[in-house]
């Protein structure tokens, strides 16, 4: 097992669609920015650089930037 660190940068009304981290839990600080993250529950939430994301492993998420460029980091801790 190893950690992964991942940089995204999303335009105005970017969306990466629903998906899962099946190997590890997911840990997301949002750098710059506003977007829109909801999880398998359906309910959306709306991030800035003020947020830190949690979702465990195997949770359905996805995201959206809003009306700015949206930066964030994730790490996979554990990922396989």
């Amino acid at each position: 097992m190893k950690n992964m660190l991942l940089r995204f940068s999303l335009l105005p009304g970017q969306t990466i669609k629903e998906h899962k981290s099946p190997s590890s839990p997911l840990f997301i600080t949002i750098i710059k920015g506003r977007g829109l993250f909801w999880s398998d529950d359906g309910e959306k939430e709306e991030v800035d650089s003020t947020s830190i994301i949690i979702f465990t492993q195997n949770e359905t998420h996805g995201i959206s930037a809003l009306d700015e460029k949206l930066v964030f980091i994730a790490m996979l801790h554990g990922a396989a």
